[in-house]
């Protein structure tokens, strides 16, 4: 393709619409604040102001700009249409500090190369410092702090931004805190991986932040970048949280509309990424795994391997591991179909699926498992749904804590006699309820 002129960008902008909105705006003369509650309340006030809402061909993201500031970019357009053009016409004088302000049609570019541009449905240009970033130089401790953007909701903002390289690893790591947030059981899958490789692999120095900064780095600026050496880099250093991404683009990119022709192109480089990651690198990658939950010496790397090989689609593969008996699954993004596989499982016999997915449909692929010890605490489970788990004969401790468990489950609990400790703390068992179950499971110890 041609090389892209600013004139190129400019005749996408299709036109705009005048609106008027709230902002956060600084308050003057605003008193000191210990919290961030009394930064909110003190520091801090809603304003309305008049905006210009851009539409953009080939996208639904609407860039939007305050219109004074808006004003100001457009002789920042004209003067730099003129200084590009081999005749240059008269351009009006543009002050030193915005002469460099990157205009709405400079993003535009970038919302191209993203694998699915419409999780960001507005993007802002602002002329201001971000508002919050008393409360991030706080919490930081660096006085000099300053916000460059900020992603919310299905919004992302930028702050006096320049026009410079860096445009669009910003805004593909903006988008990519919003395809977090779209994308919880990938972004928790991710989290998992990249403690149980270690997270030694750090590109930018923010990546070290936290668990999202790692991954808006890593997706956003190394996995989609431009740049093949550092996707490559990334896949060699960092492959089992590559693994997790590419499932994450997968699903992501199943949303996406058709774009423009520059938009196809990168939508296709993407996909061959993706493909490489789960055809190249996934089955090596899922063999490893299989080997350290047949292999580790170590409880905790034993126990991750297996939650990333179901996470991963691969629960089979752990069901001739004698050696494997303890599974913990608390607080895992799986259901009913991840654990499926496990129906042919003849060694597991403690298994903990509290605060995960699990429901009656579930149940059914526990029952041929020689479970001794179940913990259910903390999910939808209700009485009605413990049927299923009637004909799991050597089940001898059941947890079933902060479930919708009530008086109506106790007949099956009932007809379970090998059942030595049951949990209902938390339940919606009555006192009475269990007084009659102590009568009739006078050797089994019940918790209310």
């Amino acid at each position: 393709m041609p090389p892209v002129t600013l004139m190129d960008l400019t005749k996408r902008l299709t036109g705009y619409e005048l609106t008027t909105e709230t902002v956060l705006a600084p308050k003057p003369d605003a008193p000191a604040w210990d919290s961030v509650a009394d930064f909110l309340r003190e520091a801090v006030e809603r304003k309305e102001i008049l905006l210009r809402v851009y539409s953009v061909e080939s996208h639904a993201t609407k860039i939007v700009v305050p219109d004074t500031y808006a004003r100001q970019l457009d002789d920042v357009r004209h003067w730099r249409l003129s200084s590009a053009a081999s005749s240059p016409a008269a351009a009006p004088i543009v002050e030193p500090d915005l002469s460099l302000r990157a205009l709405p049609e400079d993003f535009i570019a970038a919302l191209d190369a993203l694998p699915c541009p419409d999780l960001i449905e507005r993007l802002y240009l602002m002329n201001e410092s971000n508002p919050l970033d008393p409360v991030h130089q706080k919490q930081t401790g660096d006085p000099l702090f300053e916000s460059q953007a900020s992603a919310e909701g299905h919004a992302v903002t930028f702050f006096r931004k320049n026009i410079d390289p860096y445009v669009g690893d910003e805004v593909r790591h903006e988008w990519a805190h919003l395809a977090r947030w779209a994308m919880p059981t990938e972004s928790s899958n991710f989290d998992l991986a990249a403690e149980h490789e270690g997270m030694s692999y750090f590109p930018r120095e923010r990546a070290r932040a936290d668990k999202e900064e790692y991954w808006s780095v890593l997706l956003g600026e190394e996995m989609l970048s431009p740049d093949s050496a550092r996707f490559a880099e990334l896949t060699e250093k960092a492959p089992l949280p590559s693994l997790m991404l590419a499932r994450g683009l997968v699903r992501i990119m199943e949303s996406r509309s058709t774009g423009s022709e520059a938009g196809e192109l990168h939508a296709a480089e993407a996909r061959a990424r993706i493909r490489h990651v789960l055809e190249t690198i996934g089955p090596r990658l899922i063999d490893q795994l299989v080997s350290e939950v047949r292999n580790s010496a170590l409880a905790d790397i034993v126990n991750t391997a297996a939650r990333l090989l179901i996470c991963l689609g691969q629960a089979d593969r752990l069901n001739d591991i004698a050696t494997l008996q303890s599974l913990n699954l608390s607080g895992d993004p799986i259901g009913a179909v991840l654990l499926a596989p496990l129906v042919s499982n003849r060694n597991i016999d403690d298994l903990n699926l509290s605060k995960t997915y699990v429901g009656l449909s579930g149940f059914a692929y526990l029952e041929n498992l020689p479970l001794r010890h179940l913990s259910l605490a903390g999910t939808r489970t209700t009485g009605s749904a413990l049927r299923a788990l009637e004909r799991i004969s050597t089940l001898k401790i059941l947890d079933l804590g902060g479930t919708h468990v009530g008086d109506n489950g106790l007949s099956s609990l009932r007809r379970m006699p090998a059942l030595q400790h049951i949990d209902l703390r938390g339940t919606d068992v009555t006192p009475e309820g269990v007084a009659w179950l102590r009568q009739q499971m006078p050797h089994t110890t019940i918790e209310l």
